[in-house]
């Protein structure tokens, strides 16, 4: 299909043509018209060259980039909670140390109470390996 048939057919807007088939056929000429433009090598080559760096600052700055990260996660997930404790009439400073008081006893109570499974485990672990592979390698 030719580019002027996809603006004929943009145009004439029949009652069988749907509004995504109009996206669609807007997309497709827009593509034709972008691919039939010569493209400059040193441009492809220059965003190249930025997305490594880009990439290699990520790399190099991933101590101080993945606190943050995790902060922004974080305050995102826990935003809604501290919007319905500050409905109830909570302070929002309030709510969020509240959050995160509870946050933090939680870690701290599941750490307790898988230590002492866990340390059996681990104390097992050389039993069932030596088991496993003499199971696996016969």
């Amino acid at each position: 299909m030719g580019s002027s048939e996809v603006e004929a057919r943009l145009s004439g807007g029949g009652d069988d043509d749907s509004e995504a088939e109009q996206v669609t056929a807007r997309a497709r000429l827009r593509i034709a018209e972008l691919l039939e433009r010569p493209f400059d090598i040193r441009s492809l080559a220059l965003t190249g060259l930025f997305i490594l760096a880009v990439f290699y600052t990520i790399y190099y700055l991933r101590s101080v980039l993945l606190p943050i990260v995790l902060a922004l996660l974080l305050s995102y997930l826990l935003r809604p909670i501290v919007r319905g404790l500050a409905r109830v009439k909570i302070p929002t400073l309030l709510g969020a140390a509240l959050i995160l008081i509870t946050l933090l006893a939680a870690i701290t109570l599941g750490i307790s109470a898988l230590a002492t499974p866990a340390a059996g485990w681990l104390a097992k672990a050389p039993d069932g390996l030596r088991e496993l592979s003499t199971n696996f390698f016969q």
